[in-house]
């Protein structure tokens, strides 16, 4: 979810724009995939903790700060056309 300062926390995104609904379903879909790699033991998991925190909610903060930088310089936001259901 956003808050009023744009900020992504979890859960769904809210019904704002059209643009900022797809970036935020596409970050909860990156936060889902991460979580779902480090709880897998898969060998990526010692590098998605590393880079981005050792608890989900210092994951969830570092994605928010991320995605907040880039909406600071950021012309327009890309949105992805869904030609199936989303595996995360």
């Amino acid at each position: 979810m956003i808050g009023q300062d744009r900020r992504w926390t979890a859960g769904t995104p809210s019904q704002a724009g059209d643009a900022l609904h797809w970036s935020l379903r596409l970050l909860e879909r990156l936060s889902k995939r991460n979580e779902f790699l480090i709880a897998s033991h898969h060998p990526l998991r010692e590098t998605l903790m590393k880079q981005t925190g050792a608890s989900e909610i210092e994951r969830r903060q570092f994605l928010n700060a991320m995605h907040m930088e880039a909406m600071g310089v950021l012309v327009h936001e890309w949105e992805p056309v869904e030609v199936a259901e989303p595996l995360f």
